[in-house]
């Protein structure tokens, strides 16, 4: 068991809530992104701290928990689909944030699986809630370039978001460094 498998089991079931829940499906959220299944864990709830790094931790880890804010707690899959860390997505503000910061794809595990459409990308993980969990959300785009390389194609529904996403993915050149030279007496 991973840590972050760990960690969502300490949290509570979305449908187990109903404010919960009907706060999802007023935001466009259906029952198979929710409940999850074959790959997927459920969705989950608890009390997070946003911090100013970009991450969020469990107000249960905290000595002070002041600041705190229900959240849903979403999987993030590794390439072989086990939870390696967690993102926190506040639905009031629909602030979100990783837990480790150790992945840097949301639905990292479709990246190399097969598929007969081209993969598609969404902004935000609300959005990738609602289209089902199906494609991915960027959480960290100069990590997440090189792993895209072997994905593509790769689709999206919104023409200035895939002219963004362009720009975010380019590979520039490696760092070259040169070598002190000696000469040979």
């Amino acid at each position: 068991m991973t840590q972050a498998e760990a960690e969502l089991g300490l949290c509570q079931d979305v449908v187990s809530v109903r404010d919960v829940w009907e706060r999802l499906y007023a935001l466009g959220v259906r029952e198979r992104a929710v409940t999850g299944g074959g790959n997927f864990a459920a969705l989950r709830f608890a009390a997070v701290k946003f911090l100013p790094s970009g991450a969020f931790e469990f107000a249960h880890n905290l000595p002070d928990a002041s600041g705190a804010v229900l959240a849903v707690i979403v999987p993030m899959l590794d390439i072989d689909g086990r939870t390696h860390d967690l993102v926190a997505l506040d639905l009031e503000t629909m602030r979100a944030a990783r837990w480790r910061r150790s992945l840097s794809i949301l639905g990292m595990h479709r990246l190399y699986g097969p598929r007969i459409e081209p993969l598609a990308v969404y902004q935000t993980p609300l959005e990738w809630l609602r289209a089902g969990r199906d494609g991915i959300v960027i959480a960290d785009f100069p990590a997440a370039t090189k792993l895209l390389c072997g994905g593509e194609p790769l689709a999206v529904d919104d023409a200035a978001f895939g002219r963004e996403l362009h720009a975010k993915l380019r590979l520039g050149p490696p760092r070259i460094l040169v070598r002190e030279q000696r000469r040979v007496a």
